[in-house]
């Protein structure tokens, strides 16, 4: 938490106060929820495995403390992200048998941030103890755990087996990799980077006895490992590195001198940059929002602090050069970690257990771009994403303040920070696209061996070179782009959509339903982490029997990568009348079984393959692509802060979302709230108005999302979807879409809740080139709302084979209006909005009666103002529309 008074006199940033921290942070690492996650040490400061847990808050300066609920010591362990089910993996620790201290565990520990709960992972542990390891998040989302020390040095000393971590499946042993890490301290948190090919640059953790070497290590299969060379300097096993762009880390060597490592060709090169006079041991590097690297903490001898050095450095890649700037209040040497805050300020944590000073305390430093000139903090574009889950080489939308004053746009992966490494630190200068004033369109490297799946922070910086805060975005496994040549790091580009031959949503499910069946999906995120890891990492499909008498069998027994041509032929031999087949295809995102039949197979954590009777689903196609789906909820809000969460069907890249009006269950005045809209779902809640007090019975509201852009449906239907940063000022939107001249009905949708008072659109001026549109507060507050994302969708007025849409300048007041809707053919879900904005007071459409034929609607207004809930008429948009739609 920056401090409002704090200053920059000397244009070099400046620390805020000491602030109390609930133990001594050993391990550190920013979460997707921007809190820090930070363990090492019971309340006092000691180690053992008494483990308790703190997190952090930036935006309000408050630490909670948090019980241990394992058995773990995990004193010296790691951190790494499982970007398959967003959540963080602790692995390793400590044990003390017989007495002895410093013996690995081959323990994993889970920590869920949705409900900040501690477990043991429930694909069990790793095959070997490991004490002081390192683990680096890979492109595929796969994990890789080596060096650490088994058992204490009385015993075998370093751990020599290289793993990997497969999200809902466990770990593997890499059988053809043993890196002679055994003694003399290798085995230190060696300092390991992903390459961009996808191997791994390892170097060993110390140069005692005979020098560091590097291997490069490739993860495919059971693995393979090159010996490419010893390191020209001497490095030990408290000297920082970190990786601070594509292919390139900075080292320390055991003089104090920093050195750069470029990895991008098979042998690495180095170059000596910095000669900073004195070795700083358990120093840490840490990426800045700029991409620069500060250098704090550390000591010329461990843990003297007679010899500590408080003086913070930063080392700029763009000149190879260091600036000093002002010293910290405390000595942060053994046991310190630091990260970079969403908010672009830098955290020093921790040091001690042991040590000269045992600092359960922290201390906030805000570089220099986050001051004015006259010394001042700076004043900041505010942005917002639209999604949060994207994939390499997909875009994403950013709303900014202003475009015209926006320079640049920076994405850091978070930090996981511990014993001077952080081997997934890494810091990427983000190509956008301006698309009007206040909105950007993003773009992601095409390879996830750079943009490696994980939480990432954006930061968009203005023209003076101020940073805004970051956005969180969840980089999830995968290409978002197919490619002719998949090289090293594509997952496969055939990707089978839902529906057969021109077939609807509704047809297919009655196809299936007449064969005894019925649509089955496979979508939960275990299962999807499960069945995309184990079968589908080089073959999208994937082809297996059912047998209707017995258990379903697997034609590859032995492998988790299916030999695809092998697959074929002995399905071709083995199919009979006794067998059903299944097709798994990525569909959207999601993992489902395909086959139109009296029985399919689906599979449990363990691969086994389970009967599901009775089930069918339709074979899926590589022509049709799901750009609408809808649902229906129930919702309510007893408290006024209450959120359910709403998942989509089939996941998607950028969805719009609206709803339809509210029930009138509840005679309250109240709208629809939504916020973190992502490519899976999102959030809403009934909000009353300000001057009630939030109490409301339960409603039924449907809901429905189109994939951003202008969609041409097969009978020349358009429907077009996008989304607007608006204020209570109107602001005219264009539309894109070829409507033949004709007004569109326009659904509209708040879909953002960044600021308390409640908000409704309202819409006007609708024509076949665009539409004004603003937010309307309740009729007492007259001092405006600043900028929320409005969804909207525009549907070409008529009779359609997917939807149908109409208006009605007759339209609709405070009196009951029924709406027809045979002309609208059997459609499952109703859509309205206001099309003018004649009468100004606050008012929301309600419904009061629904059957097959007809809808009954009301205009309710609020009366925060005044008693009277009279309200003229206004044109009146509605639509019906099919489940979902495909082009």
């Amino acid at each position: 938490m920056i401090p409002s008074d704090l200053r920059d006199e000397e244009g070099n940033g400046q620390w805020a106060p000491l602030i109390d921290w609930p133990l001594i942070g050993i391990h550190a690492m920013v979460l997707p929820t921007g809190q820090v996650l930070s363990y090492g040490t019971d309340e006092n400061g000691m180690q053992g495995g008494q483990f308790v847990y703190a997190l952090y808050d930036y935006r309000t300066g408050d630490s909670q403390l948090l019980e241990q609920t394992t058995e773990t010591d995990l004193f010296c362990s790691n951190m790494g992200f499982d970007s398959y089910l967003s959540v963080t993996l602790a692995i390793g620790g400590d044990e003390e048998p017989l007495g002895y201290r410093a013996n690995g565990v081959s323990d994993v520990n889970v920590f869920d941030h949705s409900n900040n709960s501690i477990r043991s992972s429930p694909e069990g542990t790793m095959e070997g103890g490991r004490w002081y390891p390192t683990i680096v998040a890979l492109g595929n989302g796969d994990l890789l755990a080596l060096g650490g020390r088994a058992d204490h040095v009385r015993g075998r000393g370093g751990n020599t087996d290289v793993e990997i971590y497969r999200s809902g499946v466990g770990w593997t042993k890499l059988d053809a990799i043993e890196p002679p890490i055994f003694d003399s301290g290798k085995w230190w948190y060696p300092s390991t980077f992903l390459r961009s090919d996808g191997t791994a640059l390892m170097i060993e953790g110390t140069s005692r006895s005979g020098g560091a070497d590097m291997y490069l290590i490739d993860t495919s299969g059971d693995g393979a490992m090159t010996h490419v060379g010893v390191l020209p300097f001497s490095i030990g096993i408290h000297q920082p590195s970190i990786m601070y762009r594509t292919d390139k880390a900075l080292m320390m060597d055991v003089q104090g001198d920093l050195w750069t490592v470029d990895f991008s060709d098979a042998v690495p090169v180095f170059e000596e940059v910095v000669q900073l006079g004195a070795p700083r041991r358990d120093s840490d590097f840490t990426l800045l929002a700029d991409g620069r690297v500060v250098l704090n903490g550390g000591a010329r001898n461990r843990n003297v602090l007679e010899e500590a050095d408080t003086t913070l450095v930063i080392f700029d890649p763009e000149t190879n050069t260091v600036t000093e700037v002002e010293d910290e209040d405390l000595a942060r040497m053994y046991h310190s970690s630091s990260v970079l805050l969403p908010d672009g300020t830098f955290a020093s944590i921790g040091g001690g257990a042991p040590g000269p000073l045992v600092n359960t305390n922290a201390q906030i430093w805000a570089p220099d771009y986050l001051f004015a000139p006259d010394g001042s903090l700076a004043a900041r574009q505010e942005t917002e994403l639209q999604g949060v889950d994207v994939k390499a080489g997909g875009r994403f939308m950013m709303y900014v303040e202003d475009t015209s004053d926006l320079s640049q746009i920076t994405a850091l992966r978070a930090g996981a920070s511990t014993h001077s490494k952080d081997s997934n630190s890494r810091f990427l200068d983000l190509s956008f696209e301006v698309v009007d004033a206040n909105s950007v369109e993003v773009i992601l490297p095409d390879n996830p061996n750079v943009i490696i799946p994980g939480t990432w922070m954006v930061f968009a910086f203005d023209n003076s070179g101020v940073p805004s805060e970051a956005q969180m975005l969840d980089v999830v496994p995968g290409l978002a782009v197919a490619t002719d040549d998949p090289g090293s790091y594509s997952f496969g580009s055939s990707t089978y959509m839902l529906g057969t031959a021109g077939l609807t949503w509704h047809e297919a499910v009655a196809e299936a339903e007449s064969l005894g069946g019925r649509m089955v999906e496979i979508n939960s995120p275990e299962e999807n982490a499960f069945i995309s890891e184990t079968f589908f990492r080089d073959n999208p499909i994937w082809l297996g029997l059912t047998d209707e008498a017995t258990e379903g069998v697997f034609l590859n027994t032995d492998s988790s990568v299916p030999d695809y041509a092998n697959w074929m032929q002995d399905f071709e031999t083995n199919r009979d009348a006794n067998h059903n087949y299944v097709i798994m295809t990525n569909e959207v995102g999601e993992w489902r079984a395909s086959r139109v039949g009296p029985a399919v197979a689906y599979f449990d954590r363990d691969g086994r393959p389970q009967r599901a009777d009775n089930m069918s689903v339709i074979e899926f196609e590589n022509t049709r692509e799901l750009i609408a789906q809808t649902g229906e909820v129930s919702v309510r809000n007893s408290t006024g802060d209450e959120w359910i969460s709403v998942q989509f069907d089939s996941s998607m890249d950028n969805p719009i979302v609206v709803v339809s009006p509210l029930t009138y269950v509840g005679r309250h005045p109240a709208t629809v709230s939504l916020r973190n809209v992502s490519e899976t779902g999102f959030e809403m809640q009934v909000s009353e108005w300000d001057y009630l007090d939030g109490r409301h019975a339960r409603e039924t509201v449907s809901w429905m999302a189109v994939e951003q852009g202008v969609h041409v449906l097969d009978d020349g239907a358009v429907i077009e979807a996008g989304s607007s940063r608006v204020t209570t000022r109107q602001r005219h939107v264009e539309l894109n879409g070829e409507y033949e001249g004709l007004s569109p009905v326009v659904i509209a949708q708040v879909a953002t809740s960044d600021h308390e008072s409640v908000v409704t659109d309202r819409l006007a001026n609708i024509d076949a080139d665009g539409f004004d549109i603003r937010l309307q507060e309740q009729e007492s507050n007259r001092n405006g709302h600043p900028p929320e994302t409005v969804h909207w969708i525009s549907f070409m007025e008529g009779n359609h084979n997917a939807f149908s849409a109409f208006s009605d300048e007759r339209g609709i007041s405070h009196h009951e209006t029924d709406i027809d809707l045979t002309r609208s053919i059997d459609r499952t879900h109703v859509f309205a909005d206001l099309q003018s904005d004649l009468g100004r007071n606050t008012s929301v459409l309600r419904v009061t009666e629904r059957d097959e034929d007809s809808v009954t609607m009301f205009l309710q207004e609020e009366q925060s103002l005044d008693s009277e809930m009279l309200h003229g008429r206004e044109t009146l948009g509605w639509l019906t529309v099919d489940d979902m739609i495909f082009v």
